[in-house]
């Protein structure tokens, strides 16, 4: 019987993958260029606040949203009904906080950028209006974070 080996650390595809994100780094950490809103930021498109805004809006939609429409625990165990409740309101609140700043189109591409990981178009074909929309939905994100941080 034949043993298996475990993978350690994720996969970062082969040498010559590897080589060709390198490059197409620039200099950079070519980690970035494996999720849109890393791209956005080596590409300095989005700040860095706007970059952890989106990945934060990522976490509070899968978790109460979740895949297929199924509510998915965060972490190993189950939520408390109290911290559930914080969670959905937050999400509920951050959506609040896109639609007020560029409506339903703004947390559409917000959406597909920060929770369906979609690559936007404007990266290589252009599309001045996504690019504004994608930075001001982020940035609409980070100000509400970080207004809440303080209080």
């Amino acid at each position: 019987m034949r043993k298996r080996r475990r993978r350690r650390g994720p996969d970062r595809g082969t040498p010559e993958q590897q080589l060709r994100k390198a490059l197409m780094a620039r200099g950079g950490d070519p980690r970035l260029l494996e999720y849109p809103l890393g791209t956005l930021l080596m590409k300095k498109c989005i700040s860095m606040d706007q970059h952890n805004a989106g990945l934060w809006y990522a976490g509070l939609y899968r978790a109460c949203i979740g895949r297929a429409g199924m509510r998915q625990p965060v972490g190993p165990r189950e939520m408390t009904e109290e911290a559930d409740l914080a969670v959905q309101q937050h999400f509920e609140a951050a959506v609040a906080a896109l639609k007020n700043c560029g409506g339903r189109a703004v947390k559409n591409i917000v959406d597909n950028i920060c929770v369906f990981e979609m690559t936007p178009a404007w990266l290589t074909v252009g599309g001045r209006r996504q690019r504004l929309d994608i930075q001001a939905g982020l940035q609409a994100l980070a100000e509400w974070k970080n207004k809440g941080q303080e209080g």
